[in-house]
């Protein structure tokens, strides 16, 4: 038998949060961490989403529950075609979450990478790369 995960037990495959059951991890930042979830509704409903989760150590400081507050009323109010829709905002046995829309496809960190891999010290093609990612979010 393997040695016990070092995870927060509401972050483990598997694992509820609310309505929600925690499928695999995304990503991880200084204030929250990103699973790939899915809603668990009456009958055989089910849907994926993102569902972001203020850390364990940081949801007892209240200075950090209130960004996390202003971050999701904030995202609530993004309605974009190139944003992602914010589902669901709540607090269930001490988790503060949010659940947002899930898209599948590459991240931005890999989509700057990769242009920054291609074009390198050529300052032109680096503006042009930034001007496309700017159009796409303006628009």
């Amino acid at each position: 038998m393997g040695a016990p995960s070092k995870q927060p037990a509401s972050t483990q495959k598997g694992a509820r949060i609310g309505r929600y059951e925690v499928l695999a991890d995304l990503g991880s930042g200084g204030m929250a961490s990103v699973h790939l979830a899915r809603i668990v509704g009456p009958g055989r409903f089910r849907k994926l989403v993102a569902l972001k989760r203020i850390h364990d150590h940081l949801a007892t400081r209240q200075d950090f529950v209130d960004m996390f507050l202003d971050e999701a009323a904030l995202a609530a109010r993004v309605s974009h075609p190139n944003a992602i829709s914010v589902l669901d905002f709540g607090e269930a046995d001490g988790v503060w979450y949010l659940a947002m829309e899930y898209l599948e496809g590459v991240t931005l960190s890999r989509l700057i990478a990769a242009s920054l891999s291609y074009v390198g010290a050529r300052p032109d093609a680096w503006r042009a790369s930034a001007a496309v990612m700017c159009r796409a979010v303006g628009d």
